[in-house]
């Protein structure tokens, strides 16, 4: 969901966000309730697919954003040469806390999260965008 968030946010832009898991199988669609709370601000997950963290993908990324203190543990322990890119969310966002993963809950804890993962994504676009704009 917060890929789909900020790259709604970005659309226009030269900013883009990519999605991976820890724990990700490869090619598989965002869950259908994820879908639905998305659909409700306009943000089309149906062509999401997921795909595991990569050393490849960790090199590249200017920012690996995890969803949970115990994910930015886990990918400092597997990549410790990302130490200074690795916050969560909420971390960068300038928020405390981890995002609760809704995986096989209902609708409601969807759009729950949903939310929370937008309030923090915003925060950070702005952020990034405000640092994006004074080295431009």
């Amino acid at each position: 969901m917060a890929e789909g968030i900020f790259n709604h946010l970005a659309e226009s832009g030269s900013l883009h966000a990519k999605s991976a898991g820890l724990a990700a199988g490869s090619g598989y669609p965002a869950a259908q309730s994820s879908q639905q709370a998305a659909k409700a601000y306009g943000i089309d997950l149906s062509r999401h697919r997921s795909q595991p963290v990569t050393p490849e993908l960790v090199r590249e990324a200017k920012l690996i954003l995890a969803m949970t203190k115990s994910q930015e543990e886990e990918i400092l322990e597997r990549y410790p040469k990302s130490q200074g890119k690795v916050f969560t969310l909420k971390e960068y966002a300038g928020m405390q806390g981890d995002i609760v993963d809704p995986i096989g809950l209902d609708l409601k804890v969807y759009q729950k999260v949903f939310d929370e993962i937008r309030d923090a994504v915003e925060k950070v676009f702005r952020k990034i965008g405000a640092t994006e704009n004074r080295s431009a």
